[in-house]
């Protein structure tokens, strides 16, 4: 069986039904706008009320666990925890008309200069088009021109396919229990290929 996670009673830490971050960490990701700023994306507190899946951010109770790139990365990113899920902010897609910039984000670091085995995001996802106006992923994007993260476009996204997209065809991973790893290492291949690494 598969965790519901619209569950009001959703014990998010399977600790006794305390919130125990060193197992488990679940949050709401919303889309923050304000006038003249880019768009941000926080991260709230999973909550267990039973509409607060389709609540905005400003609808939801408390203030952000993280505010922006570095802070979110800073959760995803702690090897201590091995489990972080984050549900999307699919209203603010729908409103956006399902542009790339307002689906679920994913951050890319294009720098030589990176480790190795420095963190290698990849977002596999049944929703990926060859569409630079319709597509699920959002791709938060630095480089070492640049200190600070920025949305790619739709056609510069379409370019990280096969690199940090993978779009999931959605019987065959149910077939092949190999699918998900071999796509994986073909990513890093691909990195490897960019950045002089072996595979």
């Amino acid at each position: 069986e598969h965790t519901d996670f619209k569950d009001p009673n959703l014990d998010v830490a399977a600790s006794g039904g305390g919130w125990d971050e060193t197992k488990v960490r679940l949050y709401r990701g919303r889309y923050v706008e304000a006038e003249a700023q880019e768009t941000s994306y926080n991260l709230y507190r999973w909550t267990t009320e039973t509409d607060d899946h389709e609540k905005s951010a400003a609808d939801l109770n408390g203030e952000p666990i993280a505010r922006g790139d570095e802070d979110i990365l800073s959760i995803v990113e702690d090897t201590a925890t091995k489990i972080v899920g984050i549900q999307d902010d699919y209203l603010h897609w729908a409103k956006k008309c399902y542009r790339p910039t307002a689906g679920k984000p994913v951050w890319v670091v294009d720098d030589q200069s990176i480790q190795k085995d420095a963190p290698f995001h990849i977002m596999f996802d049944d929703n990926i088009h060859n569409d630079p106006h319709d597509s699920i992923v959002a791709v938060r994007y630095k480089d070492a021109q640049s200190p600070m993260f920025r949305s790619l476009k739709g056609e510069e996204i379409i370019q990280m396919q096969g690199k940090h997209l993978v779009r999931v065809p959605t019987i065959e991973p149910i077939f092949d229990r190999q699918w998900f790893v071999d796509k994986i290492k073909q990513c890093q291949m691909q990195k490897g290929r960019k950045f002089g690494f072996d595979s």
